[in-house]
């Protein structure tokens, strides 16, 4: 039996070492064996030596340039080592030689995706799967390229044909989780998973993605113990770490949460995740000095600098005078983050700065007079020059912000007279206690499920015969099939044009009832009564156990005691809406 026999059924049987030896002794007895050489570095390949094989794959080629197996070999070796462009060119010679070898588009446009050549890569993928349409990991790796590009209903496809032609293809039932995820289909994410650890127990990234999704579902317990699970599979993995700190978080084990960050941050101290999440729960702990610290960090994270910065320039953040200097001031999250933090504009502008302000669009009209901005641009606008940017969030951390230094000259923001006229007339005589209501917010919000309602779970307020007043722009029709149950209330938002209309109307108002959303920052900003309504779980600028906010001093916070129950919280506020109710009639009596 030949030696290439003897290397060939070795290497075919998994015998790697007798394998190799058998390639070495026909290289030594031919040094340009085109097989010995080709195989060798396929051998150390497999092995992970891709430094090692890629030599032989360079004399493999030079000595038979036709083969395009030996090109897709070396342009992998050369991708493993992160020369994606040079193993495009490794590729692009295999197709010039088989233009219909799969393996060759497979190949290539895992490069391409490396490159961020997302399109390029999308077609290489295509042509493999029309080549094979039983290609598993070309399907599979297909839905990567719109799960980067956001285009998350293609990803999931992507990965159902993975797995309708391999049902045990265990990471495209975890990337099938993650893009449900994204998708904000936390059961079904959850059932993908569990279906990953059925066939691997032991995947690490299939029990963090069972925490997210039970996480999302407020199984906050069971979500601790799938964190736990991944951390005893992978003690030094910050990623597990860091995510138990968020459960610890929402269980209100807040101490704990920022150990599990600090421990997360140890073990690789740049995983921004992390430290952005440590700030979140120092703030809720109204420890605010390393919470704006580490909130700032957000800018780190991909997906928030993708989704919310919008104009670069030198970024301020309190580190040098700012007299005599321009400065921008930008918006960013949402319309209520920018309603909270504007209060910051007059305290940059009284530090010396010329102060530009860019805001969404839909809050410039009411802003456009804010004190202390010499301008007031929408989001997307032609900007003049600036020296300086500092994003609206950051202002605190730029401040120096402690819970007893928020600032609250208040109202720092007032209605145009000319809209309070107009409204004052379209409601009529003022003789029953006004209420303006928001039940919900934006459902594109991430917390929407938690911190929205119901408007039918508003039915006891309507029963003590106040005068109540849709005040949101967008009622789901769930919601305005509803209304029309209710003795009391009007819904206004349909002749809502802007922002200045609600403000108007919120200062018509006796009271505000909110949910946590940009209706109940306004009324905040406008110092009207706000009776704001929180979940459970409560974003981290109303802080832990309070009742009052440092940021509106007119506010009274009522909390949920247990997620997804509002009848309590209802409850107690009918009371103080009561309570307001007579003091409103023995004044006009």
């Amino acid at each position: 039996m030949s030696l290439a026999t003897q290397a060939a059924q070795a290497h075919r049987a998994g015998r790697l070492a007798e394998a190799a030896r058998h390639y070495h002794d026909m290289l030594q007895a031919q040094p340009d064996d085109f097989d010995a050489l080709h195989m060798l570095g396929v051998l150390l390949s497999q092995q992970g030596q891709q430094v090692a094989a890629l030599p032989l794959f360079d004399r493999a080629v030079s000595l038979r340039p036709n083969v395009a197996a030996a090109w897709i070999n070396r342009g992998r070796a050369l991708a493993s080592q992160d020369r994606h462009q040079d193993a495009l060119e490794s590729f692009d010679k295999a197709l010039v030689i088989s233009p219909d070898y799969p393996e060759a588009h497979f190949n290539r446009a895992n490069s391409c995706i490396a490159l961020t050549r997302f399109k390029d890569a999308d077609t290489d993928f295509a042509r493999a799967v029309a080549l094979r349409p039983d290609y598993v990991d070309a399907h599979y790796n297909r839905g990567v390229v719109p799960a980067k590009l956001n285009h998350q209903p293609q990803a999931l496809r992507c990965f159902d044909v993975a797995i309708a032609l391999e049902p045990s293809h265990v990471g495209a039932h975890v990337a099938r989780g993650h893009t449900l995820g994204k998708l904000r289909r936390q059961a079904e994410r959850l059932c993908s998973h569990e279906q990953a650890l059925i066939l691997d127990p032991n995947n690490v990234p299939a029990w963090l993605g069972k925490g997210s999704a039970l996480q999302q579902l407020d199984r906050y317990e069971e979500a601790l113990a799938a964190y736990d699970r991944a951390i005893e599979l992978a003690p030094r993995d910050p990623t597990a770490v860091g995510d138990r700190g968020n459960a610890l978080q929402r269980l209100h084990r807040h101490n704990d949460a920022v150990t599990s960050y600090d421990q997360a941050l140890a073990l690789a101290p740049g995983v921004i995740a992390a430290q952005m999440n440590r700030g979140i729960c120092l703030l809720l702990m109204g420890r605010y000095e390393q919470g704006w610290r580490d909130y700032h960090t957000r800018w780190g994270v991909p997906e928030f600098a993708d989704a919310n910065r919008q104009i670069a320039g030198p970024l301020w953040i309190g580190d040098q005078p700012i007299e005599g200097k321009r400065i921008l001031l930008q918006s960013e999250q949402g319309l209520g983050d920018t309603i909270q933090f504007c209060r910051y504009v007059k305290r940059v502008s009284d530090q010396g700065a010329e102060v530009l302000l860019s805001v969404q669009p839909e809050l410039q009209p009411l802003l456009a007079q804010i004190e202390g901005a010499s301008a007031v641009f929408a989001r997307g606008d032609t900007l003049p020059p600036f020296d300086l940017q500092c994003p609206l969030l950051s202002l605190p951390f730029a401040r120096g912000t402690t819970v007893n230094s928020v600032p609250h000259d208040m109202p720092y923001l007032v209605a145009p007279q000319d809209r309070v006229e107009t409204w004052c007339a379209r409601l009529g005589p003022h003789n029953r206690l006004r209420v303006g209501l928001a039940w919900s917010g934006q459902q594109r919000h991430i917390n929407d499920r938690n911190r929205s309602m119901l408007l039918a779970q508003l039915a006891p307020l309507d029963r003590l015969g106040v005068a109540l007043f849709g005040l949101q722009k967008d009622v789901r029709g769930v919601d305005r099939a509803m209304s029309t149950t209710f003795r009391n209330l009007q819904l206004l938002g349909d002749e809502i044009t802007d922002f200045r209309d609600t403000a108007a109307l919120l200062t018509l108002m006796d009271v505000a009832v909110t949910v946590d959303t940009s209706i109940g920052h306004l009324a905040g900003a406008l110092a009207r009564p706000l009776l704001l309504v929180l979940p459970n779980v409560c974003d981290w600028r109303w802080m832990l156990h309070r009742d009052d906010s440092p940021w509106y001093p007119t506010a009274r916070l009522f909390r949920q005691a247990r997620p997804s129950h509002w009848s309590d919280v209802i409850q107690r506020v009918c009371a103080h809406v009561a309570t307001m109710r007579e003091r409103f009639a023995n004044a006009h009596t």
